[in-house]
């Protein structure tokens, strides 16, 4: 497997299994905190869940970060790979990606040391930190979202194997990314939810398409 094979299977695999373990494996398994606490509440309510299937969370969670950092370390390799007229772009994008991964790495690592404070019975440290975690995925929509405004310039000025369209569309899905600096995408909010779909579904469609220009 060359390196361009292995970007388009990070691509294509990375946003499936993240949607299927995190959306919908994970609040059917685990379960999910009821709506209407407050932040520290929500925060140990969903520390809870975990901890009441502790084997089987961590290895959903694991499974889960596997394919987040999937995704990216896909992103980053593809944006290095441009040239040309995207190279410059690319280059750029392919910084910011690898920072979404430790944003991602730092929120995780918050969120076990406080599943394993709650454990000990230390529930005001675990809420804190537990709401730690959610904050610093709070700047991800903006970091994001100028890495595929970046990443979609890059492949439209390229003219290379992927389609300047293709680029065009990422640019998009990237500004509407950038919104959710602006507006809650939690919550069902319907927004929210075309972004992230539309999203992994662009991301899987470059994979694939990276994947039929490499044969």
């Amino acid at each position: 497997m060359n390196t361009r094979s292995l970007t388009s299977w990070l691509l294509i695999l990375g946003p499936i299994g993240m949607f299927l373990i995190w959306f919908i494996l994970d609040p059917m398994v685990i379960g999910e905190a009821p709506e209407g606490l407050s932040p520290s509440e929500t925060a140990i309510a969903s520390l809870q869940l975990d901890l009441d299937q502790e084997a089987l969370s961590n290895v959903m969670n694991m499974t889960g970060g596997f394919a987040f950092i999937g995704i990216f370390a896909g992103l980053a390799m593809l944006s290095r790979s441009l040239q040309g007229g995207g190279a410059a772009f690319g280059t750029l994008a392919g910084i910011l990606f690898p920072a979404v991964v430790a944003i991602a790495v730092a929120g995780f690592g918050l969120s076990v040391e406080a599943q394993s404070h709650l454990a000990d019975g230390h529930r005001d440290i675990a809420a804190t930190l537990e709401i730690t975690s959610d904050g610093l995925f709070g700047a991800m929509p903006m970091i994001l979202g100028l890495g595929l405004i970046l990443l979609g310039l890059g492949i439209a000025r390229e003219n290379g194997s992927l389609p300047a369209p293709l680029g065009w569309v990422i640019f998009i899905f990237g500004i509407g990314m950038m919104t959710g600096m602006f507006l809650d995408f939690s919550g069902g909010n319907p927004i929210g939810m075309v972004v992230w779909l539309g999203w992994m579904i662009i991301t899987v469609a470059t994979g694939v398409v990276n994947l039929r220009t490499s044969e």
